[in-house]
């Protein structure tokens, strides 16, 4: 199982990027918003770390695939991204289900 990633780190990297104007703009609206409230975050998770094995992690770089952690880490942080964007606009997400790693939906290539 990969290593449970450093939620602080995310989070110092979430604040980081939200102080640059260009990525400060970035918000969840109407359909996606809707989407995460009805769906779950789990269910969001899954559909991340889906994307992230089949479209990133095989060859960001030349020859180089994302390792277990590295994409666990990624589908955490953009899932941390997406809750506080939510709570932020004052929608709810439901909880969480999971302690930490990729959820079950995928499987390590």
């Amino acid at each position: 199982m990969p290593a449970a990633p450093d939620l602080a780190a995310i989070d110092a990297t979430l604040r980081a990027l939200a102080r640059q104007p260009f990525r400060a703009k970035f918000r969840l609206r109407g359909r996606e918003a809707a989407t995460v409230e009805l769906r779950g975050m789990d269910a969001i998770r899954c559909h991340a770390a889906e994307l992230l094995v089949a479209r990133v992690a095989p060859a960001p770089r030349e020859g180089e695939a994302l390792t277990a952690d590295q994409q666990t880490y990624a589908v955490e942080a953009i899932c941390r991204w997406i809750e506080a964007d939510m709570a932020a606009a004052g929608r709810r997400t439901r909880a969480r289900t999971h302690v930490h790693g990729l959820p079950r939906c995928v499987y390590h290539r």
